[in-house]
Parts: C-alpha cells; structure tokens; sequence
C-alpha cells in the first residue's frame, strides 16, 4: 500500500460513515490486487477521501502585513 493509499484510509477511518469505516478496514488487511479491487469498485469515494487528504495537508497560506 502505498503512502498516499495508507493517509486516503487513515481519513477514512477518521471522517467517514460506517460503510467508508468499514471499506477502509478491509482496504488496510487486503493484498495488493484486493486493494487495486476495492479502489475500482468505490472509485467515487476514494477520491473524495483523497481530496480530504490533499485539503488538510495543504500548509496555510501566510498573510504578508503590508
């Protein structure tokens, strides 16, 4: 699993609903073509954990006093 795949199911765990929970636990015990399964078939909701994790990573812009 890659590093981007292990933050996408930490903010599943963290954020989701029972079923994103739940997808997310399985996403952690399965091998590399179950995973690969599991991203094809919810592609939807991997990508809006995905983007959860691209906003709360993003650094905060810095405000210039003028």
């Amino acid at each position: 699993m890659s590093i981007e795949d292990i933050k996408i199911v930490e903010a599943m765990l963290k954020y989701g609903g029972g079923f994103a929970n739940a997808l997310a636990k399985a996403a952690m015990r399965a091998d590399k073509d179950n995973l690969k399964r599991i991203k094809g078939c919810w592609p939807e909701l991997w990508d809006e954990y995905a983007k959860l994790v691209v906003f709360y990573n993003r650094k905060p812009q810095s405000k210039e006093v003028v």
